[in-house]
């Protein structure tokens, strides 16, 4: 039971219940980090207490459950391949 792709753009705690909403061989992918903003402005605490309560992902644990976890992070991508992004972006917006 659970789901084969969690896409998470909140972070911190969050990740760890999108971790576990996995499937044997369910894929987490990590994109953001919103929980780390309090209504859209930088608090420093928040990203403090984010960032410590992130789970981290050893090599062993992902192996034994079948899980994989993958980290994006779309403004690097979207410098380093902009037709990249632009062409996936079209694609869906036809869907």
């Amino acid at each position: 039971k659970g789901v084969h792709v969690c896409l998470d753009a909140v972070g911190g705690s969050m990740t760890k219940k999108s971790y576990a909403s996995l499937a044997t061989g369910g894929r987490l992918v990590c994109f953001g980090v919103s929980s780390f903003t309090g209504g859209g402005s930088l608090n420093l605490w928040r990203v403090l207490t984010g960032w410590l309560g992130t789970p981290t992902f050893g090599a062993i644990d992902l192996m034994t459950t079948n899980k994989g976890v993958f980290g994006l992070n779309m403004l690097t991508t979207t410098w380093a391949e902009p037709e990249l992004v632009a062409s996936e972006l079209r694609e869906l917006v036809r869907l």
